[in-house]
């Protein structure tokens, strides 16, 4: 009796040692294939995480190329219209002043790296008769009276405002500026600054004259609007713009270099949309301590220019 219960506890000793080496045997096998899956896998896991960052870091850039953009779109789109397209005429036609944006080379210019854009914003209302008018005076009736906060009836000269000046391009001749000396109701009483005659024919629209001023400067792009004084910042992380007129071909074009937000992303190539090789070069490989991406925009100018019509 006791001899067989000795040899039972010997033979489950025995199947117990196995058992236990056959365990340490598979713990061997899968500490080897974890340390031979872990290194790919995190490497893996760690450029999905790169990725994500990228993708993210190049969309705040997008926004902030997006907002410049947005920011020029209606001023280039109405800039020139209603206004000579020759220099010398643009200033005959405001009276020859010396005072910015009335001295600029035309209604769109680019001088020292900034963009200089007049424009015509449109009112809403329209002449609701005929009018005619001379170098003194004119006094078309609108369809609704104008926003009084869109004059400035309180200088004696009244045409040294932006504010004052209107524009109704569907008069005869075209091209012709008129400063706002009176605002009655729905009547306006103009004055032209040329020594030529014009007609207003009945629902000729009513155009506010506007003018912009665009510059980077410390990271920020900004915009002088001439109705008030100084700069206004649009967007954050612009490093640069380079504006380019092609007057042939009326159309502008801009290039932009815009960082990222993500510190850690520092020293990648520039992403490039379009911009030349020149003006990637003002900003090397490992210059900024942000990722860099390059935007480059193209609009045609309808109304300015003396291929205008063409387009």
């Amino acid at each position: 009796m006791w001899l067989s219960f000795l040899k039972r506890t010997c033979a489950e000793a025995a199947a117990s040692g196995r058992l236990r080496a056959f365990a340490t045997v598979e713990l061997i096998v899968a500490l080897t294939l974890a340390a031979a899956v872990a290194p790919p896998v995190f490497a893996g896991l760690r450029n999905a995480a790169r990725l994500y960052r990228l993708c993210r870091d190049e969309r705040v850039a997008e926004r902030r190329a997006g907002t410049v953009a947005a920011v020029l779109k209606m001023p280039l789109r109405f800039c020139g219209l209603g206004m000579p397209s020759n220099p010398s005429e643009y200033k005959k036609a405001f009276g020859s002043k010396l005072a910015a944006p009335f001295s600029w080379d035309g209604a769109v210019s680019v001088e020292g790296g900034r963009l200089r854009v007049a424009y015509a914003f449109p009112e809403g209302s329209r002449s609701s008769e005929p009018c005619a008018g001379s170098v003194y005076d004119a006094s078309p009736k609108l369809t609704r009276a104008p926003d009084s906060g869109s004059f400035d009836m309180g200088l004696w000269d009244k045409s040294s405002s932006v504010k004052n000046w209107v524009l109704f391009p569907d008069a005869y001749p075209e091209s012709a500026p008129l400063t706002v000396t009176n605002v009655s109701g729905s009547t306006l009483r103009l004055r032209s600054r040329t020594e030529e005659k014009y007609e207003i024919p009945k629902g000729a629209r009513l155009f506010l004259f506007r003018a912009l001023e665009c510059w980077t400067d410390g990271e920020k792009f900004y915009t002088r609007d001439f109705r008030t004084t100084g700069g206004q910042p649009r967007a954050d992380g612009v490093l640069g713009a380079r504006f380019e007129l092609n007057e042939e071909r009326n159309m502008l074009t801009l290039c932009l270099m815009v960082r990222g937000e993500d510190a850690g992303l520092a020293g990648t190539p520039v992403k490039n949309r379009g911009c030349p090789d020149d003006f990637l070069a003002l900003w090397p490989p490992g210059s900024h301590r942000y990722a860099l991406y390059a935007f480059r925009f193209v609009w045609r100018l309808p109304n300015a220019g003396l291929n205008a019509e063409a387009l």
